[in-house]
């Protein structure tokens, strides 16, 4: 972390998604509070849905573009709002190791 980093107010963090550990290993570069956005599907799988959903993580709808626009106005309104900061992988998935995916537009809307 940048020293002094707690005195730069809200971020928005962009990230090369590697596999599912990077919220795990790559937690400690940024600071709280801080939540991510992503895909819908996530709230079903067992446990970690619940547990994403409850910690204030964003859940964007990626099947309907209108859903997803709102989601990420709502990223918008609470990153102007509140004293909090977004963890964003603009490949909407994980690259495995390939280098950099596409991006979706949705972190760069």
């Amino acid at each position: 972390k940048p020293e002094g980093a707690e005195q730069f107010g809200n971020a928005i963090y962009i990230a090369n998604h590697q596999n599912n550990y990077d919220m795990i290993t790559a937690s400690n570069i940024v600071l709280p509070p801080t939540v991510t956005v992503g895909k819908k599907s996530l709230a079903w799988i067992p446990f970690f849905g619940q547990l994403y959903w409850l910690t204030g993580n964003l859940l964007i709808d990626r099947n309907n573009r209108t859903k997803a626009h709102g989601t990420i106005a709502e990223v918008v309104h609470q990153f102007r709002r509140r004293t909090i900061s977004f963890w964003m992988f603009p490949e909407g998935t994980r690259s495995r190791g390939r280098g950099l995916l596409p991006f979706k537009t949705g972190a760069f809307h």
